[in-house]
């Protein structure tokens, strides 16, 4: 048959396609290659890395805590298998670089579209509804004053640093995490989840401090509220299924006897949020909401607050706090970071520090905050969560003395109390290990002052509370 210009056009056609397939798929195969060693390359590099052990880090700034440590092995371990996860905790806890991943993880997700509202945690499902506080009564005291544990094992266990004597060094405090974060704008918030078990055993331990100290003691009780409370609406605070700070508070203060004073400032704090009372990127108050928290103390005692004008003001710009690392180091956070502003008392600018083992330091009240990292400049205020706290005020002879039962909310709020007593001290219930009720005693206090985040209050920390007045 005789082979036509068609045929042999057609015939030129298909090879020119045969050969273009061909090279498609060698060029395929070149990537794939390529991909495939690139690939094993990374994951090579980032094994070998893991093994480094020097490289590991061992404490996180951002989260200021300890990082896992290598699990040590013993045959029931092995036997049920906890050596082998906790083998595996230690590897991605302590990864070498794992902050700059764990930002760049952040970064990334920020690049799949506008994110204005996160929320950072699984939703808590314990939320219990607020009772009436119309038909309350005052909580029982308490029988049981044995703590979970006892505050000098939680300061060993917490991972807190030591705090050092030297001017140069870091005074740790151990992160209060509660919650899920939530982030909006550049604004971050702890979800607040009411419990009733914690608020009652919170109120009868201070029916309890208010009856072991006696009739010739002032036992007042400062809530604070967090900024999930006091800048979101109540539906808000509901519809993300969250509780009423407000409601919880009055719930509180419905349990306490007639003999205690309960300061609430909760809607003077609502009333005034257009101003910066709270951090922006870590769950406490500012200096400037405590001093509002403070002003609502005096009135309840009768006596008159100090003018901000009056005293020195400081601040330390590039603060960076526990809701930011808990929001996986959110670029919005990042992008926004906060400012610590401080007030020097007139009076003093020292304080005496006294460790779980006795021994003890003076230190700043207002620390210079340039000195701390991003995440730490919180440790401005009193040397951060410490034992016991004394700061004696030259300018009064009279032996007025207060005595301070905190969490570091009561950091912030402590420098204002320095015009109105000749001694302050200051009790961190979580590292205390001595008898406040014999301190009170020997040092002739007339005054308890409880000032606890409301995020924080649980049946573990007011039996640890309790534990103190024994």
């Amino acid at each position: 048959m005789k082979t036509t210009d068609k045929d042999a056009e057609g015939r030129a056609r298909k090879g020119s396609f045969e050969a273009y397939k061909k090279k498609e798929k060698r060029t395929r195969r070149a990537w794939h290659r390529i991909r495939s060693a690139v690939f094993w390359t990374v994951l090579l590099v980032f094994g070998v890395t893991g093994l480094l052990i020097p490289l590991r880090p061992t404490r996180s700034v951002n989260e200021k805590r300890e990082l896992a440590h290598f699990p040590k092995l013993t045959a029931a371990s092995l036997w049920n298998g906890d050596f082998f996860s906790d083998v595996v905790t230690w590897y991605t806890d302590t990864f070498p670089t794992r902050e700059a991943l764990i930002k760049g993880a952040g970064a990334f997700e920020n690049l799949y579209g506008i994110r204005n509202e996160v929320i950072y945690g699984n939703a808590d499902t314990s939320t219990d509804s607020i009772p009436d506080t119309d038909s309350q009564s005052a909580a029982p005291l308490l029988t049981d004053t044995a703590p979970a544990e006892s505050s000098a094992e939680t300061a060993q266990g917490s991972g807190a640093e030591t705090a050092e004597a030297d001017a140069g060094g870091t005074i740790g405090q151990t992160p209060e995490v509660a919650g899920n974060v939530y982030v909006s704008g550049d604004r971050a918030f702890s979800i607040f989840y009411f419990a009733t078990d914690n608020m009652d055993t919170y109120a009868s331990m201070i029916n309890t401090v208010k009856y072991k100290v006696g009739d010739g003691v002032n036992v007042y009780d400062l809530v604070a509220p967090t900024s999930f409370g006091v800048y979101l609406s109540e539906d808000v605070q509901q519809s993300m299924g969250g509780s009423s700070e407000k409601k919880a508070i009055a719930y509180i203060d419905s349990r306490l006897q007639s003999n205690v004073t309960a300061v609430d400032f909760f809607d003077d704090l609502v009333s005034l949020n257009s101003q910066y009372l709270y951090f922006r990127t870590d769950h406490h108050w500012t200096a400037l909401g405590a001093y509002y928290a403070y002003c609502k103390f005096c009135q309840a005692k009768g006596i008159e607050p100090q003018n901000l004008g009056q005293l020195q003001q400081v601040e330390y710009d590039g603060f960076l706090g526990t809701l930011y690392s808990g929001s996986d180091q959110s670029a919005a956070l990042a992008a926004n970071p906060d400012s610590v502003i401080a007030y020097i008392p007139s009076e003093t600018n020292e304080e005496t520090i006294t460790r779980t083992d006795g021994s003890s330091f003076t230190w700043p009240i207002i620390r210079d905050g340039n000195e701390l990292s991003a995440g730490n400049k919180y440790l401005t205020f009193i040397g951060g969560d410490q034992p016991m706290v004394e700061i004696d005020n030259p300018d009064i002879t009279d032996g007025s003395t207060c005595v301070v039962v905190k969490d570091s909310y009561g950091n912030a709020f402590v420098p204002f109390l320095v015009g109105h007593y000749q001694r302050v001290l200051v009790l961190d219930y979580r590292y205390y290990t001595g008898n406040a009720t014999q301190l009170v005693k020997d040092t002739g206090a007339s005054d308890v002052i409880f000032v606890n985040c409301v995020d924080v209050i649980t049946e573990s920390t007011a039996m640890q509370m309790n534990a103190l007045f024994q």
